[in-house]
């Protein structure tokens, strides 16, 4: 994606934007990864612009930002994820935001009310969090911040976690285990789009890209 503005993908509905991998090129003088008030899950967008936003989620009502990574490769100084919610049962959750180290730059941008939001994990960002409205629950405790890059190669588009990168994210999403006569069950989700099962035996395991799904050998 180049050219002065624009957006990577732009959904006009409340349907999902789901594993997607977006590059916005240098020559974007601004804009938009990923633009939509619907469900956005598991997707990895690349900002090479320090005017660039990752994802601009105008969540309603019910609505999800998980399980993202966003990446700038410049000092950005917008805000990775720009979070236009409005609503107390909103969710911005689970999410991997690293580069907006410019002046004035945000990890993620709330300008209006959200429901649920923390469990995130945060690299080289000017401020984590501007929160201008009120969250109804705050799980900002269970942030992460990250005290390197956890990605094997982000510059040739290797997103998957170094082995410092999975001690420091791996099993630490939300939710961490269930409750009632399940609590014992530990869901096992990792911070950011790309999921890994139980522990490894001998260094072997299974990859997924997908929050929702099982992990694929």
């Amino acid at each position: 994606m180049g050219d002065t503005t624009g957006r990577g993908i732009t959904n006009g509905g409340v349907g999902s934007v789901m594993g997607n991998y977006v590059v916005c090129g240098a020559d974007l003088d601004a804009g938009y990864g990923i633009y939509t008030p619907g469900p956005c899950i598991g997707n990895v967008v690349v900002c090479a612009g320090t005017a660039q936003t990752g994802i601009y989620w105008t969540g309603a009502h019910g609505q999800v930002c998980l399980n993202n990574i966003v990446y700038n490769s410049t000092a950005g100084t917008t805000r990775g994820i720009y979070a236009v919610a409005a609503g107390r049962a909103t969710m911005v959750m689970n999410n991997i935001v690293i580069g907006w180290s410019g002046a004035g730059g945000d990890g993620i941008e709330c300008n209006a009310n959200v429901g649920i939001i923390g469990y995130n994990a945060f690299y080289n960002n000017t401020n984590p969090y501007t929160i201008s409205d009120m969250t109804f629950l705050d799980e900002t405790a269970n942030d992460v911040a990250l005290g390197a890059d956890p990605f094997t190669d982000a510059a040739n588009g290797d997103f998957s976690l170094t082995a410092a990168g999975k001690t420091a994210l791996r099993g630490l999403g939300w939710p961490g285990a269930y409750l009632g006569a399940h609590a014992s069950t530990d869901g096992h989700i990792t911070i950011g789009a790309v999921q890994y099962g139980e522990a490894e035996a001998g260094g072997g395991g299974a990859v997924s890209i997908s929050p929702l799904k099982g992990n694929i050998g």
